[in-house]
């Protein structure tokens, strides 16, 4: 029973982050068309490439630390744009 629970633990864990691999692309189209200034589409956008950055290193690395950051990012984002 607990080895069921720790291959369940696993694969959320390594599931979830890979799930909004795609979603940086939908967030950046998302982004240049959304209402905001180009001021602060530009500064989202830079925010947004940090994210993005932040999420590959995690996959490369295995860093479920930085994989928080970058989904916090992307979150935030989303939050500001109204998605």
């Amino acid at each position: 029973m607990k080895t069921l629970f720790f291959v369940g633990i696993f694969v959320v864990i390594n599931i979830t982050p890979s799930l909004s691999c795609d979603k940086y692309p939908k967030l950046t189209e998302s982004l240049t068309q959304s209402l905001l200034t180009s001021a602060r589409k530009f500064e989202l956008l830079a925010e947004l490439n940090k994210g993005k950055a932040l999420h590959e290193e995690a996959h490369n690395n295995g860093d479920m630390t930085k994989m928080t950051q970058s989904l916090t990012i992307l979150n935030a984002i989303k939050a500001q744009i109204g998605e």
